[in-house]
């Protein structure tokens, strides 16, 4: 791309260090000393242009889901700033969400589509003949995952 069609390009979602944390109970912890917290966003700045797609991947319970639940207003953000079409999405109430939601979604993980670590590839291709066919018998599924 030319220099030029760069900087022409429209931003679309801005996040800058954006912070979710979150107050831990600690039952060892006496009433003065101050609270502990789990930072499960620390930090993120990112900017999407129009035509780009964003994927977030990461370790189970690295702050993904988190991340998008507070640019999508389903978690409060402990700061930061979340601007989409220049809207500080952070600042806005009710009425102003539903309006924007019309425009930007969140789909949720599905856990069947995602690839367990901890599963072998035979017992991964498995798992929807099993799910899907309860009667079919062992043999047949191992037979049917090897093909």
């Amino acid at each position: 791309m030319s220099q030029a069609t760069l900087q022409d390009r429209k931003v679309i979602l801005e996040v800058n260090d954006l912070k979710v944390y979150f107050d831990v109970q600690d039952n060892k912890q006496w009433f003065w000393q101050p609270k502990k917290s789990l930072k499960a966003v620390d930090g993120v700045t990112l900017r999407l242009y129009e035509g780009e797609t964003l994927g977030v991947v990461g370790e189970s319970g690295c702050g993904k889901s988190t991340f998008a639940r507070a640019i999508i207003g389903l978690v409060k953000a402990s700061g930061g700033t979340v601007t989409w079409l220049g809207n500080d999405l952070l600042g806005m109430g009710n009425k102003q969400w539903r309006d924007v939601r019309q425009d930007i979604q969140m789909i949720f993980q599905d856990p069947l589509a995602s690839l367990n670590p901890r599963m072998t590839i035979g017992d991964i291709i498995a798992e929807p003949l099993k799910t899907y066919h309860p009667k079919m018998k062992q043999a047949e599924v191992v037979e049917k995952s090897k093909r």
